[in-house]
């Protein structure tokens, strides 16, 4: 194709529509979508994209090392269910995360520029503004699939926060800075709504994160009162105790989640090849301590290195442990490259929002089941776009200003 350009924006149309189907749930909105299964359609046609663009192979080394080890996680995966004790648990987490391949892969070919991934951020913030005013309408829950229970939800939006926070910062116009000043307002009090002490974790985290790493303290100040204030007026007063005995570990649910993750790392050691996908819970019981006083069967670790290390062993905790490093190691990068004045605040504001969704990310996901989720793979992919659009902007820097 000599110009491609319509193809590649009706392929990212197509990759907005498998998000508003994946994230915003739209068959659970409208039942009548249902019946023609959006998600595996969406993943068919973006799977149709990739291999008729002929960009598949592009988008596997535009992704090097990530999307290698995404592949070989996948893979790993697969070969879990002939050996399983609940084979087909193991083969539907296989095949679920295996889904995420197309989406991931069609955003490292059509990201591919400052002004699409800038597009892609908006879209996401406006996409859980929708979330968040849907939290804040029934009770804290969301509208189904890995964006349905409170905890999930308050996962979902810390994670993304920080993407508005980011637009919020670079608005010029004042429709913009009213309208990612709201989603800031809308996420941080569904958050609040969701009554999540994980999820209150990871915006602590991210927030740190900020402080550290960020310009706008006067803005990170100002949230932080604003995150005040809904506690204040948004919670009861038996929310608010429970909320203070988040440090507390030797009473109710924390107590039972140390313990949890106690017979995670019994069944670690004693399987360090792991045990499959979704199969802690068919173990559980094997390995669970005599405090507990009934049955574990059947029940998750309640955390995601918990999941991971007993489910996926030494092998799977390499190959996430590296793409996790990765990650970190490309933000990092990014903040380095020699970029125009211009482009600088925008990369490394961006990239400052990254570092602080992957850490307010896995603080809440330390008390979450959530390895198998889709996010942690979104995420994944904007950091390589922004990877790849920050090096070709700063070799252009570079090539410019060499005499």
């Amino acid at each position: 194709m000599k110009d491609n350009s319509g193809f590649k924006n009706k392929w990212l149309v197509a990759v907005a529509v498998y998000l508003c189907v994946d994230l915003g749930r739209l068959q659970d909105l409208f039942p009548f979508l249902s019946h023609v299964w959006p998600g595996a359609l969406m993943t068919v046609v973006l799977m149709a994209f990739l291999v008729s663009s002929g960009d598949l192979t592009d988008s596997f080394v535009k992704g090097l090392p990530q999307t290698r080890n995404f592949l070989l996680f996948v893979v790993l995966l697969f070969c879990y269910v002939p050996f399983a004790t609940a084979p087909r648990a193991a083969f539907n987490t296989a095949l679920g995360v295996s889904l995420f391949v197309p989406v991931v892969l069609s955003c490292l070919v059509i990201i591919d520029s400052r002004e699409k991934i800038e597009s892609v951020c908006k879209f996401l913030c406006l996409l859980f503004l929708f979330i968040g005013v849907y939290a804040l309408t029934h009770s804290g829950r969301g509208p189904g699939g890995s964006v349905g229970d409170e905890n999930d939800v308050g996962l979902y939006l810390v994670s993304f926060l920080p993407f508005t926070f980011f637009l919020l910062s670079q608005a010029t116009s004042r429709k913009g800075q009213a309208l990612w000043a709201l989603s800031v307002i809308v996420s941080l009090a569904a958050i609040v709504m969701t009554k999540s002490r994980g999820s209150l974790v990871g915006l602590i985290v991210m927030a740190a994160v900020y402080w550290i790493f960020g310009k706008r303290k006067l803005l990170l100040i100002s949230i932080t009162l604003l995150v005040a204030l809904a506690f204040t007026y948004m919670t009861d007063d038996d929310y608010k105790a429970k909320m203070l005995t988040i440090t507390a570990t030797s009473e109710g649910t924390a107590n039972e989640r140390i313990l949890s993750w106690n017979a995670a790392w019994k069944m670690f050691l004693d399987r360090p090849l792991g045990v499959g996908g979704n199969n802690f819970p068919r173990h559980f019981s094997e390995y669970q301590s005599t405090d507990l006083r009934r049955d574990m069967w059947g029940r998750v670790a309640h955390s995601l290195w918990f999941t991971l290390l007993p489910e996926t062993g030494v092998i799977g905790a390499y190959l996430y442990f590296a793409l996790v490093y990765r990650n970190f190691k490309d933000v990092f990068a990014v903040k380095r490259y020699p970029h125009e004045a211009l482009q600088q605040r925008f990369y490394v504001s961006m990239s400052t929002a990254l570092l602080a969704s992957l850490m307010g990310f896995f603080a809440a996901a330390s008390f979450l089941s959530v390895l198998y989720y889709p996010i942690f793979w979104y995420l994944t992919a904007l950091i390589v776009c922004l990877r790849n659009i920050s090096l070709m902007d700063a070799s252009f820097a570079i090539k410019s200003f060499t005499p």
